[in-house]
């Protein structure tokens, strides 16, 4: 039997077919395989914050969860378009966002209508439900300034972006002047569950005609033992132009950081890394 790629076989109009197990097994795994490929890995999801205190969900497709009213797993849609987030979804509830922490926003199923939870609990280590009760779905996650308010961003299908604020504004307080070791680069802007970071990187030629280099590799770069990459991804200086910019996408882990190293190191040059976005898998 070639199902699902060809049809078992043509069923007639008003008959009492015998339908053999070997089809109904074949359907059944399909089922499943297609539930699990829309609803387990990264959500077709659209959401963005840009005034601080509110988040717009705009679309989400095919999100399974359990409903917490039916007891079956569902994909609920939203009851409005936009549905708008606030500290009123904060659970336990509270007056304000604390300062300076990471939130994660999860989906529940009440009769296939969908309702959002704020946590400051992360997700379990599938990046899937809240701890193991799977009638809260993880979705995204946010982080607030130290003023209580979220820092702005857009979500769109497991990638997480910040709108704006680069250097100055998420500073990591660590500058790569060292060309002789590997400079650690706590990375507090990304999450901790996130396994991909987008870096905006600068390097800052003192001198205005030198080539400097920075050199960014993921953390514990001892894992990275072939040439060429064991150079890292290189952000280069021009010659007379004192800041070059690139962003570039880094691995990293369960405590985001990335390790950096400067070519030349002539005096007052330096290298520096914010983040931008974080991308996360499941």
């Amino acid at each position: 039997m070639a199902f699902p790629f060809s049809l078992y076989g043509t069923f007639i109009p008003n008959s009492t077919p015998v339908i053999p197990a070997e089809f109904l097994n074949a359907l059944d795994e399909l089922a499943l395989a297609t539930a699990a490929a829309l609803g387990y890995g990264s959500q077709k999801l659209w959401a963005h914050s840009y005034d601080g205190g509110t988040i717009n969900v705009e679309t989400l497709h095919g999100c399974i969860v359990k409903d917490y009213t039916l007891g079956t797993y569902v994909a609920p849609v939203l009851p409005t378009t936009p549905t708008v987030l606030d500290v009123n979804n904060l659970v336990p509830a509270a007056a304000n966002f604390a300062a300076s922490t990471w939130y994660y926003v999860y989906l529940r199923g009440n009769g296939r209508v969908a309702e959002f939870v704020i946590s400051a609990t992360a997700p379990g280590s599938d990046l899937r439900w809240h701890g193991t009760d799977d009638t809260y779905r993880y979705l995204f996650s946010f982080r607030t300034t130290s003023g209580m308010l979220i820092d702005p961003i857009v979500h769109k299908d497991g990638v997480t972006e910040y709108v704006g604020g680069e250097f100055g504004a998420r500073d990591e307080g660590v500058s790569v002047t060292s060309t002789a070791s590997w400079t650690t680069i706590p990375l507090t802007f990304c999450p901790p569950h996130a396994r991909r970071v987008q870096l905006w990187a600068r390097v800052t030629n003192a001198s205005g005609v030198s080539y400097e280099k920075l050199r960014i590799l993921p953390k514990g770069m001892g894992a990275v033992t072939i040439a060429p990459a064991t150079s890292g991804k290189i952000v280069q200086g021009t010659p007379g132009v004192i800041e070059t910019r690139e962003r570039l996408w880094v691995e990293t882990d369960s405590t985001p950081a990335v390790e950096g190293k400067l070519a030349l190191g002539t005096g007052g040059n330096l290298g520096e890394v914010v983040v931008s976005a974080w991308q996360e898998y499941r």
